[in-house]
């Protein structure tokens, strides 16, 4: 059940946004990013499983995540 965002939870999300913002070779047209307390929630459709691994990663580096849930589907897949 989505709730209102606290402001930990927007500067969290801003640090990840940004971290993933700074490499230009990730595709993230389709794809969202909530925070659920400190667990970040990724949304949406990458083109392939390397692109999924790296927002992975890149997000788990970031300092107010403590885990992902990775809800991202392949373009093109089933």
């Amino acid at each position: 059940m989505p709730h209102a965002e606290t402001e930990n939870e927007r500067e969290t999300l801003t640090r990840v946004q940004q971290a993933l913002a700074a490499d230009p070779a990730l595709d993230l047209s389709d794809v969202t990013l909530s925070m659920d307390g400190r667990e970040l929630v990724i949304k949406g459709r990458v083109p392939g499983p390397s692109t999924s691994a790296r927002i992975e990663d890149i997000a788990g580096n970031v300092r107010g995540v403590d885990r992902i849930d990775n809800q991202l589907a392949l373009r093109g897949g089933v």
